[in-house]
């Protein structure tokens, strides 16, 4: 995506600021932020996100872009799908991160330690606000928690990962399975195929289990499963 227009920073912020990073979010049709985009190009220069841009400042090195492929942060790869997207890890609810509240900062009910070698993101958390997003945790996740998950992301390298054969890997398994179960009944009786496909389909599922648990890699396997569902010969 680029833009050619942006909402900036009021002067007083804008001049002492160390960077500036972009906030701009692309919701799926269901409201979900499923991912966060590292660089967007505005007016012919690539700008980066805010949590990219804050991840940055924390480590000190250097932001290399590679769009469709990976963002180099330091010796640190973040892996990008072909839309230049970074798939978001997210961790639980509201309050996963520590939340304090402005007012008491300000009033200095709060201990100054308690920031002290942190990263502080503001942000606001009340509940009629729009900045809140459809998560897997929560239906109306705040912004600023959803930024400090992808900061979180990029500095523990806990994102998640859609490379670019797993649609193939999906397509394969689409075409695959039927063709297993078509062998399978055409080989053994009903029951003992149907038992068959139902168990390669378990090893698959637990494949893709493992590979996000271990690895952050996502894989979709509604499509493999319409198709396997769609074989009924088993009589």
């Amino acid at each position: 995506p680029s833009h050619d227009t942006a909402l900036l920073p009021l002067p007083e912020f804008a001049q002492r600021a160390r960077g500036l990073g972009h906030v701009s979010a692309l919701p799926d049709r269901d409201g979900g932020l499923r991912y966060d985009f590292p660089a967007l190009w505005y007016q012919d220069e690539l700008l980066p996100s805010m949590a990219l841009k804050v991840a940055q400042l924390a480590r000190g090195t250097a932001i290399e872009a590679k769009l469709g492929k990976e963002i180099r942060l330091g010796t640190t790869n973040i892996p990008l799908d072909a839309a230049s997207r970074q798939w978001v890890n997210y961790y639980g609810a509201s309050n996963t991160f520590h939340t304090a509240s402005f007012a008491d900062l300000l009033a200095g009910r709060l201990d100054p330690s308690l920031f002290k070698d942190k990263i502080v993101l503001i942000g606001d958390t009340a509940l009629g606000n729009s900045d809140r997003h459809a998560s897997p945790f929560d239906p109306a996740l705040p912004g600023v928690e959803r930024i400090a998950t992808i900061v979180d992301n990029i500095l523990t390298e806990r994102w998640l990962n859609r490379p670019d054969w797993a649609p193939l890997a999906e397509i394969a398994a689409m075409i695959l399975l039927p063709l297993c179960a078509a062998m399978l009944a055409n080989t053994f009786s009903g029951r003992v195929a149907l038992g068959c496909s139902l168990l390669i389909f378990g090893l698959l599922t637990a494949l893709a289990q493992w590979a996000f648990n271990q690895q952050g890699i996502v894989l979709s396997l509604i499509f493999p499963v319409i198709a396997l569902g769609s074989y009924r010969d088993w009589e």
